[in-house]
């Protein structure tokens, strides 16, 4: 991959990631006082996103992650823990690329989250970025999944609401 295809799928990633941490934060907005002001912040509201460090040149899942879910743990380039002290809530998420089609990847999501427990939630199949997210009282699961250069791009997210 040039340096050029790189970046660019760093920038699609990112992209990506940020839209997950605000589906993140939509969820536990409910659990957020509605007449908190900036003035009474202190440092235990913080959120706090950790990028997981390499071992021995390979992006890890992140501590924690479920290991029920289905990731091709080889192909991760992506990971990262963000805690929310204030809901006592984190999110964990990775990306990985694969030679899956992303109607192979849906389906896989579909039928784990199915088969987890979760309520599941799609969205419409018309983008050239499909997501479906899943929904329980202990955890939510957002999955992205899109194409780039022949690959397709897998996004996931797992918010554990009760820490």
């Amino acid at each position: 991959m040039s340096k050029e295809e790189s970046s660019n799928l760093k920038i699609i990633s990112s992209i990506i990631v940020i839209l997950l941490v605000v589906a993140g934060y939509l969820v536990l907005k409910d659990k957020t006082p509605r007449d908190s002001s900036l003035d009474s912040l202190d440092n235990s509201e913080m959120v706090v996103v950790e990028n997981t460090p390499m071992v021995e040149g390979r992006v890890l899942v992140p501590q924690g992650f479920p290991e029920d879910i289905p990731v091709e743990v080889e192909s991760i380039f992506e990971s990262a823990t963000t805690r929310y002290p204030k809901q006592s809530a984190k999110q964990l998420s990775l990306s990985y690329k694969t030679s899956s089609t992303m109607v192979e990847k849906y389906t896989e999501y579909k039928n784990h989250l199915t088969n987890a427990g979760f309520t599941v939630r799609e969205d419409s199949n018309h983008s050239s970025i499909r997501a479906i997210f899943g929904s329980r009282p202990d955890a939510n699961l957002a999955v992205a999944i899109s194409s780039f250069e022949g690959m397709t791009i897998v996004q996931l997210s797992y918010l554990v609401k009760s820490l």
